[in-house]
């Protein structure tokens, strides 16, 4: 069990002040670091406190930092190609619909409209199955990148094992 490392607000701030009285800090995770990293925090007895905790007691007692909080995300400059949501074609439509037995056409349907990334990944599974859920449930292809993510997964372990088939 974990105990709470019992922590002086007023030494924390005293820390705090003097690390940012001699650094600037882009953000605050560096700020938290930065402070973890000072001989205070490091000889802290009874353990060395981590910029974690750091961050933790700043919050727990409301300390003033000069150090802006940073924004999610990727960093100024840094350029991340977004793709856009693709749909599913007409023609993919009507051969998913045609190669599919008649108890799935709704369910495609839907998926066609929601155009949802989960379900496309289900109609994936499934038409790779020839769409039987019992064999996607079973499916020890572990080198498919949707087999993590796979829909109607096994829980049960003790009939994974009768199986021989491992997660």
């Amino acid at each position: 069990m974990r105990t709470k490392l019992d922590i002086n607000a007023k030494e924390l701030q005293a820390e705090i002040d003097k690390v940012e009285a001699t650094q600037t800090f882009t953000n605050r995770n560096s700020l938290h670091d930065a402070v973890a990293a000072t001989d205070w925090a490091f000889n802290y007895v009874p353990k060395p406190i981590s910029s974690s905790v750091v961050r933790e007691r700043i919050k727990e007692f409301g300390l003033v930092c000069k150090t802006p909080v940073g924004k999610r995300g990727a960093k100024p400059g840094v350029v991340i190609p977004r793709g856009e949501k693709k749909a599913i074609s007409k023609k993919d439509n009507k051969d998913l619909i045609d190669g599919a037995p008649k108890e799935f056409h709704a369910m495609i349907q839907k998926i066609i409209d929601s155009n949802s990334r989960i379900g496309r990944i289900k109609l994936k599974c499934l038409e790779c199955t020839n769409w039987d859920r019992k064999e996607v449930k079973l499916c020890n292809i572990t080198s498919c990148p949707l087999h993590p993510i796979r829909p109607y997964k096994s829980t049960d372990l003790k009939q994974q094992s009768l199986l021989g088939i491992e997660e």
